[in-house]
């Protein structure tokens, strides 16, 4: 017997999908983006259903997905190194931190991912008035 999803789970799951599949990194920001907010607006409305660790384990595989495949994004503008630097420190923050606590081999692309403009977001946000 198949159990049919709810189409939120089902409206996620595509835009994962359309994630995988796009090369423009703003799109690709933004489906992640529309499909964990999807997920976690599921979760908030319908707490009780049987699909919560079904939920969960889908956003901590993408999220994984995710920091296993920053290092072939090494030639990133500064702009759309900037997209995924706000997807995963400010939308993912706790969620990115379990995922690198069960492999620590992620911390590593992060920390290798932000190194690759991390200094300009640095001299550009005391630029513009903050880390004093």
């Amino acid at each position: 017997m198949r159990i049919e999803l709810p189409v939120d789970i089902r409206e996620a799951r595509a835009l994962f999908s359309r994630y995988e599949k796009s090369r423009d990194h703003l799109e690709r920001t933004r489906y992640f983006e529309d499909a964990i907010n999807i997920l976690d607006d599921f979760l908030a409305d319908n707490p009780d259903l049987p699909h919560k660790s079904f939920i969960e384990n889908l956003k901590l595989t993408y999220i994984r997905k995710l920091l296993e495949e920053l290092p072939g994004l090494g030639t990133l503008s500064y702009d759309d190194w900037g997209h995924y630097i706000l997807l995963l420190y400010i939308n993912l923050e706790v969620k990115k931190n379990i995922i690198i606590q069960k492999g620590p081999s992620l911390q590593k692309n992060l920390e290798d991912f932000f190194a690759m403009w991390g200094d300009e977001l640095i001299r550009e946000i005391k630029m513009n008035g903050g880390l004093q």
